[in-house]
């Protein structure tokens, strides 16, 4: 399906909670700097061309595909479509790969895929690709584990998928450097002309692939849009609420009304590991809190958890634990459990990334969902933070060099948008093998290939996103354009997209993040002080955030 966002719905799910803190980029998230890069350099030495010149110019293909509902111009609104197009159009520049093996790392939050040997797929693929791709796929859980040790040990893989939000990699510009080809001298400007399908990527798309003011890798696209607030319609109505919530205290008495302990209903549900209820997000954006880093008219940061606006979502959030309509098991809860207690008709609210309502249509037959409208507190406006449009970075070791042209030449394959015939083939492989035409002339994986395409190629590179789902009626796919239409009415990006990975905090700034994340949870949950938590948020802005924060401006300031 075209609707795919590789990853797990939730993947930034830390950098949602703190409004900021969280958002300083994967350096930010690591323990010790990894070896082979220099632990006494606060930045990289490599040279910095800044994000401008890094950046791959936006050459938009003229699609052959038409939408019954077209997106918005620049992308964020996905446009529609009812069909995939009889005589699918090419635009390939030439040969694909080189003929020789290829190795990958990846990761992958669904079950593994069988074996290339036995994968007709995967075989597919690896013919197309002109290539014996080998792929060491690792569940999401054990990824920062992983990627840690693999960019710790000897030889990498040829292309290293790279999550931008992950643990263990502090210094990701230094590790790239030591370890991953520059791609600006192939990608940066319109050298990206060499690859069409590379081209047609955004440019808010690959600003998550530069890292210390260079070029490292190709995106793996994903909704700009991020985190979204579901609801399920059909609990609501049970409880008698048919519209929604307009402001607090409308929102507050619904959240009452639908709660029924007794029934082991309740309104919101968070999950473990992310500090407490991601739901907490809605709240940020609902008080207006800024998205990133808070930044004035002079161009500079400051962290939102220093913000009137952030502690009143904090006194919010604790203000409905205390009521009781977040579902009690919130701090124990996984990402899982809580899905189901949504489609299972116990929950009434749920935070997922724009992929989860397809994937939760498909599983729960009969669901009906919706997006919840947001609102803003006291009368303000709303705001619905975008994300940076990428999972991941696909990027090349060093070793490489002589091989990059033929190994972009792959992504670019892999980044055919909808419409083409290397869409059509990466998302479905062989017609009569691992899917088939149903009456519409609509290719429909087959049981085969609904196994087989778990090996999800598009963890490397896709080409952006559009509303194309056979297995979903085609009013929900226009109702998930409406939703998207109301969000990008009240967009808000985050001003450090592209300069926040260039960042390094101080050895110890991982363990300051946790104890804001650990005293906000204890402030909710009524056991630390305001005075803890105000202690925390500013403990870690004196010591890490506010260094970052020069860091940031300066290069922001450097690049104009």
């Amino acid at each position: 399906m075209s609707t795919h966002e590789p990853g797990p719905a939730g993947v930034a799910r830390r950098s949602v909670l703190l409004g900021g803190i969280a958002g300083l980029g994967a350096a930010a998230f690591g323990g010790t700097l990894l070896s082979g890069c220099s632990a006494k350099s606060p930045t990289s030495t490599a040279a910095s061309r800044g994000l401008k010149n890094a950046l791959p110019a936006y050459l938009p293909i003229a699609s052959d595909a038409r939408p019954i509902r077209p997106g918005s111009d620049d992308g964020l609104v996905m446009a529609v479509y009812d069909a995939y197009p009889k005589d699918p159009f090419s635009r390939l520049p030439g040969p694909v790969g080189d003929g020789k093996p290829t190795t990958a790392f990846m990761v992958t939050y669904s079950a593994l895929p069988p074996p290339k040997e036995q994968n007709a797929y995967w075989q597919s693929i690896n013919k197309q690709l002109n290539t014996d791709l080998s792929l060491n796929i690792v569940a999401g859980s054990d990824y920062p584990t992983k990627i840690a040790a693999l960019i710790a040990g000897g030889t990498l893989p040829d292309i290293v998928q790279v999550q931008t939000n992950t643990a263990g990699l502090q210094r990701l510009a230094d590790i790239a450097n030591a370890k991953f080809v520059d791609m600006g001298p192939y990608l940066s400007g319109d050298k990206v002309k060499d690859y069409p399908y590379l081209a047609n990527i955004p440019t808010q798309t690959w600003k998550a692939s530069v890292w210390g003011g260079r070029l490292f890798g190709v995106p793996t696209t994903r909704s700009l849009f991020g985190t979204v607030n579901y609801k399920n319609v059909a609990v609501l109505e049970a409880a008698g609420v048919t519209e929604d919530a307009t402001d607090l205290d409308g929102f507050t008495a619904l959240c009452q009304q639908v709660t029924n302990p007794s029934k082991g209903i309740y309104a919101l549900s968070g999950e473990t590991g992310v500090g407490f209820p991601v739901s907490f997000s809605m709240f940020l954006t609902t008080f207006g809190v800024a998205n990133g880093w808070a930044e004035d008219a002079a161009g500079a940061l400051t962290l939102p958890a220093l913000s009137d606006e952030w502690y009143a979502a904090i006194e919010y959030t604790k203000k409905l634990w205390k009521l009781g309509v977040y579902d009690p098991n919130t701090p124990a809860m996984t990402n899982a459990a809580k899905a189901s207690a949504f489609e299972g008709g116990r929950l009434a609210f749920i935070d997922d990334a724009l992929a989860y309502w397809n994937t939760a249509l498909k599983r729960t037959p009969g669901l009906r969902l919706d997006m919840r409208t947001p609102f803003g507190a006291d009368g303000a406006k709303p705001v619905h933070w975008l994300g940076l449009g990428t999972y991941g970075t696909s990027a090349i070791r060093k070793e490489n060099e002589d091989r990059v042209p033929a190994l972009l030449s792959m992504l670019n394959y892999l980044a055919a948008p909808f419409g083409t015939k290397e869409f059509l083939h990466k998302e479905y492989g062989e017609q009569g093998v691992t899917y088939k035409v149903d009456a519409k002339g609509n290719p429909v994986r087959t049981e085969r290939g609904d196994l087989e395409t778990t090996v999800n190629i598009n963890r490397l590179a896709n080409g952006p996103l559009v509303l194309f789902d056979t297995a979903v009626a085609t009013e929900n796919l226009i109702r998930q354009q409406e939703a998207q239409k109301k969000l990008a009415a009240i967009a808000l990006p985050n001003p450090s997209a592209g300069y926040d990975t260039a960042a390094v905090p101080a050895q110890g700034s991982a363990a300051a993040m946790q104890n804001i994340y650990d005293t906000q949870t204890g402030y909710i949950l009524g056991r630390k002080s305001l005075a803890d938590l105000k202690t925390a948020v500013s403990g870690y802005w004196d010591k890490y955030g506010k260094s970052v924060a020069e860091q940031i401006q300066q290069a922001k300031a450097a690049d104009k």
